[in-house]
């Protein structure tokens, strides 16, 4: 064997040495980012590295439901909550809770500020709903037990204001202001 070989040989091996280690690197590379940044293991690392605009916190309600057929018995009734983003046609006789948009205008408090919002719909409206939302239908007349809710639970822990939107059978929105 020459010397030609033998430098060939050990440039090959070299070269071979160099690509494992490049992987082994990259691959540590990889996990260290994902393990940093929180997306392989729930919890683990850093939640989110980047501002956001959620709410501080976001609104959690838990109101007794009956199944009712008869909406004038003064029970409400679960409908399907929204989940995060969600955008959906609301008929009349319903309630959503949450941080909501009522056919393009927003009906929340800007940064978490403790302020609930409970809406009713006399008149079929699109909602949107950033954060997800609750939904019930019911009379109107139960927007008072409602809004107490929100004082004891709501808001995370508990509410110190409630905005009360009741949007018209003409499609205006009245807003009403609770304190606790």
């Amino acid at each position: 064997m020459n010397s030609q070989d033998s430098v060939i040989k050990a440039a090959i091996i070299g070269g071979v040495f160099v690509v494992i280690g490049a992987c082994i690197g990259g691959i540590f590379l990889i996990l260290n980012t994902f393990i940093n940044n929180g997306f392989v293991f729930a919890g683990a690392g850093k939640q989110n590295p980047y501002s956001t605009t959620a709410p501080v916190s976001t609104q959690s309600v838990s109101i007794p439901t009956k199944s009712s057929n008869n909406e004038s018995d003064g029970n409400l009734t679960s409908c399907s909550a929204f989940q995060n983003g969600e955008t959906r046609q609301i008929s009349p006789g319903t309630f959503v809770i949450g941080d909501i948009t009522i056919n393009g205008t927003p009906q929340y408090d800007v940064g978490g500020t403790g302020e609930g919002t409970l809406a009713y719909f006399e008149s079929e409206s699109t909602v949107t709903a950033q954060w997800g939302a609750g939904c019930y239908t019911g009379n109107k007349n139960l927007a008072d037990e409602i809004i107490q809710g929100e004082f004891q639970h709501g808001c995370g822990s508990k509410c110190t204001s409630v905005r009360f939107v009741d949007v018209q059978s003409d499609g205006q929105q009245q807003v009403q202001y609770y304190n606790k």
